[in-house]
């Protein structure tokens, strides 16, 4: 059997550190809370115990580790296992759940991940902490492993040291070593970097993260926020507090209320806002400044400015190879509609292709 109070325990100690966006207990959502219970009611509950998954989730998972070559064969072995995914959240089998997701991360295909937030939120409302606790790591580390494979694929596995120089863009850098930081641990010692964080206190930490790590290391730092002006802007900044989990720490935005939306979403109590003055520069400006005429990876988690930032781009400079971008806040708090629908559509005419959606980020890649 399961041992609920240590697995409560430490779920408990992992608050501090992890995002709160699938937490239940006073960081949990009360929209989130009334999803759950909208789903409960119409039978979708969750099994304490492992079922059998159903003969056409087998068949799902066996034509995913077939691996089609061709790009119609994998569009194919991914619908099947997005197939056999919702099967097992409607059976509760998170152990085969969790064996289709990892195929999916094989196929570099798009996931549901909303209805898996809401599958975690309805394990822990089962007292299913380690379940939870499982699902919820997956999906964390989805888009820096999506990442990290799209960056093999293309380098065709010649990233060891001395083969194949990455040269990476960043808007957004915090602190670096978090653990959903996508590049953290990607980059090599003899590669690229524009490691960008507008907050001078997380700027400096970040400095001092990527030395510790990349001894010696040339990346450039740069203590600005990344908009589409030249100039400088008001950013607000959660207000320090040692009762406030450190999550809070990445919520600095251009955008006003930020930090209060989600205090108030995740009942945060005490949680808010000082307003600070910063530089401002734009990814031509960067572009030009330090003469790139390549990029391997932009990344940028800009908490509701990330439309802004990457309309702003002027694709006649450059066309970075892949594109991992924040859309959940582009059109409000926890909000993502038009405005992520005309970035795509803007990317999508210049050459890209979309090769994941998760949770909180859009992973874009350029086409041949």
């Amino acid at each position: 059997g399961m041992d609920v109070q240590g697995e409560q325990l430490r779920a408990w100690r992992l608050r501090r550190s992890a995002p709160p966006f699938w937490r239940s207990g006073p960081y949990c959502s009360s929209s989130m809370r009334r999803q759950c219970a909208v789903w409960a009611v119409v039978g979708w509950s969750a099994c304490l115990g492992r079922q059998q998954a159903s003969s056409s989730s087998r068949t799902a998972q066996s034509s995913c580790r077939c691996r089609a070559v061709s790009a119609e064969g994998q569009a194919v072995a991914a619908a099947g296992c997005r197939s056999a995914l919702r099967e097992c959240k409607d059976r509760g089998d998170w152990q085969q759940a969790l064996s289709l997701l990892a195929e999916l991360k094989k196929l570099r295909a798009d996931y549901d991940g909303e209805s898996f937030d809401l599958a975690i939120a309805s394990c822990e409302m089962q007292n299913q902490w380690g379940r939870a606790m499982e699902l919820s790591e997956c999906l964390e580390r989805a888009p820096a492993q999506a990442l990290r494979q799209a960056v093999e694929h293309r380098s065709a596995g010649s990233r060891s040291p001395g083969g194949i120089c990455l040269k990476a863009l960043q808007v957004g850098s915090h602190v670096g070593s978090t653990p959903n930081d996508p590049l953290f641990g990607l980059l090599q010692l003899d590669d690229s970097a524009i490691l960008v964080e507008p907050v001078p206190v997380l700027f400096q930490e970040l400095v001092r993260n990527y030395g510790n790590r990349y001894p010696g290391n040339k990346f450039w730092f740069v203590n600005k926020a990344v908009s589409n002006h030249i100039g400088t802007a008001t950013l607000h900044v959660p207000a320090e507090a040692p009762e406030h989990p450190e999550w809070v720490t990445q919520l600095g935005s251009l955008q006003a209320g930020h930090v209060e939306a989600h205090a108030n979403e995740y009942n945060v109590k005490g949680l808010t806002s000082i307003d600070i003055k910063v530089e401002t520069t734009t990814l031509n400006e960067l572009i030009r400044e330090r003469r790139i005429d390549h990029i391997t990876v932009l990344h940028t988690d800009a908490e509701g400015h990330d439309f802004e930032i990457l309309m702003d781009l002027d694709m006649s400079l450059l066309k970075p190879e892949l594109i991992l971008f924040e859309h959940r806040h582009m059109d409000g708090f926890l909000q993502s509609r038009s405005r992520y629908e005309q970035l795509l559509e803007h990317f999508l005419a210049n050459g890209y292709k979309r090769v994941g959606k998760f949770r909180e980020d859009t992973l874009l890649e350029l086409r041949p």
